[in-house]
């Protein structure tokens, strides 16, 4: 296990060896190139764009990973 924090200058390279990876980062930052293909992702973080309520995880990871927790939907409030 190694936990990395958003102060690592490249977190992409860990996240691209990592078969589990859970973001609670607090803003959307994990994109489909950063996932190893067949990983499990865990989406434990949100931010705000605007006033829209996001997940972490960008929706593309979900096309490269194995299994991805279900993401939070853009909203309005």
């Amino acid at each position: 296990m190694t936990v990395v924090h958003t102060g690592v200058e490249d977190m992409a390279a860990l996240d691209q060896d990592a078969d589990v990876i859970v973001s609670a980062a607090g803003y959307r930052h994990r994109e489909r190139d950063m996932v190893k293909p067949g990983a499990a992702v865990i989406g434990a973080g949100t931010t705000f764009a605007g006033k829209k309520l996001l997940s972490d995880i960008a929706d593309d990871v979900a096309e490269k990973a194995a299994w991805i927790t279900p993401r939070l939907v853009a909203s309005d409030p």
